[in-house]
Parts: C-alpha cells; sequence; structure tokens
C-alpha cells in the first residue's frame, strides 16, 4: 500500500503532518491507493450516480466539486465494505475470514481518507469489534468520539450522512460504552 496517511505507512491516520501550501487550512493531503476490488466498487458506485444524474438531467456525464467526489467515492467503498462483511458467512477457513476483515478494514480506513465523516471511524471501530479485536475496536470508538467532538459538518457532509441513515445519538451513546 502507498502513503495512505493510515496502516503500514509511517504516518498514522490521526497525526497531522505539515500542510502543502495548496491544501486548504484544515485539511491534510493524503494519497490513497485502491485494490483491483476496490477500484471495482468505486466505479459502479460512480456509475450509479452517473446514471441517476443521466436519467434526472438526459445527459451523459457530470460535474462535481472535489468534496463530492471524494465523497461520493468514500459512499462506494463502505458499501464495498458491506458487501465483504456480508461474505463472511459463505467463508470455509478462518484464514480466509481473516482475509475478507483485513481487506474490509482498508477500504473502511480509506473511506475515511477519502471523506472524513467521523461515523466512517465507528464503522471501522464496528468491524474490528466483529473481529474479535477488543484493544483495536475501543481504540476506533474513542477515535470516533474525539473526531465527532471535532467535526463541523458542511452541506455536503450533511448530505451523506442522510444518504446513510445514522442515528447519531444511539451511536454516540454506543461508542461512550464501548469506548471504556
Amino acid at each position: 500500500m502507498g502513503a495512505t496517511g493510515f496502516g503500514d505507512s509511517e504516518l498514522s491516520m490521526f497525526e497531522k503532518p505539515e500542510r502543502s501550501s495548496d491544501t486548504p487550512e484544515g485539511c491534510v493531503r493524503a494519497t490513497v491507493e485502491f485494490t483491483p476490488e476496490e477500484s471495482e466498487a468505486i466505479t459502479a458506485g460512480m456509475n450509479e450516480y452517473a446514471a441517476i444524474w443521466a436519467g434526472q438531467h438526459g445527459g451523459g456525464g457530470f460535474i462535481t466539486p472535489v468534496k463530492v467526489r471524494d465523497s461520493m467515492m468514500a459512499k462506494a467503498l463502505t458499501e464495498y465494505v458491506e458487501d465483504l462483511l456480508e461474505s463472511l458467512e459463505e467463508c470455509e477457513s478462518e484464514a480466509e475470514a481473516r482475509t475478507v476483515i483485513h481487506k474490509a478494514t482498508q477500504a473502511q480506513a480509506k473511506a475515511y481518507a477519502m471523506h472524513n465523516l467521523p461515523v466512517y471511524l465507528f464503522q471501522l471501530a464496528g468491524i474490528f469489534a466483529f473481529s474479535g479485536d477488543a484493544t483495536r475496536s475501543r481504540d476506533f470508538f474513542r477515535n470516533f468520539l474525539r473526531a465527532n467532538d471535532e467535526f463541523r459538518p458542511d452541506q455536503i457532509d450533511l448530505l451523506f450522512l442522510r444518504l446513510g441513515v445514522f442515528d447519531m445519538p444511539t451511536l454516540l451513546e454506543v461508542a461512550k460504552v464501548k469506548s471504556r
């Protein structure tokens, strides 16, 4: 994996590196590399958005601001993660299940790197809890709570939170309990 701002890179997801001069205040430039499966899921998600646009506006492609594009890509990654987790029932070995969990955690972390919705950290904490990694789960529930306290959503963030139909008060209560 390349320099992603998380995982195996030199920089932790939660460290704040120096900003380059063209990066907006409060943002950190991150390079995310996708696996072929992740790229396929993103392409399918983006094609779905393009089809909706074409159906509503009678045209081909559409142009979106970078944040909207990145948010759509992040949403496609979270849908890929849901598909991976559903596929766990079909795993024939513990090793195969661990591989699926690893793919899911990596894709979920990339979704957060693309669009910093704190709820993506909550979902990552849930994946770790499901896999039996109580320490990482607790850490990510704490990270979710901290990120959510600092989060000031704009209209794009609010749109994607509504698309996910998240019950934030319930998620916050769950995270408080599970972060102990």
